[in-house]
């Protein structure tokens, strides 16, 4: 494997992780009136974050590609589902509704692996380009 493989393997393995993490953490919030788009739209972007695993493991020239996408959706989204406090049907706010300090970790965790996957992404493609 190659070293910009490896570096991707590493943040896009975190990715997964800090998703899954962020599914089990109790945030705190009121789950029953929070929004089902949250929770499938989640799952599309761990498979997702997934696939880029496996092609960063396989030193595949497209994994950079979807690591930037993946990772720039999943950190944006996270921040504009969790962080707006306007309460809608695509969101489920925490300022303002109750959240635990676990189920902010959680988020910020989520956040960040994804910030880290992208850059790794644009970091392996623009080496490979």
């Amino acid at each position: 494997m190659s070293p910009k493989g490896s570096t991707l393997t590493w943040s896009a393995a975190a990715l997964v992780i800090a998703q899954v993490v962020h599914g089990f953490i109790p945030s705190g919030v009121d789950e029953d009136n929070g929004s089902l788009v949250g929770p499938i739209v989640g799952l599309v972007f761990l498979v997702l974050s997934l696939v880029v695993l496996y092609g960063a493991i396989l030193d595949r020239a497209w994994a950079p590609r979807l690591a930037i996408a993946t990772g720039g959706a999943v950190a944006i989204g996270f921040v504009l589902y969790h962080a707006v406090p306007a309460k809608t049907a695509f969101s489920n706010p925490y300022p303002g509704h109750g959240a635990s300090a676990a189920g902010y970790f959680g988020v910020a965790l989520a956040v960040a692996a994804a910030a880290w996957c992208a850059w790794d992404g644009r970091q392996a493609a623009i080496t490979s380009a």
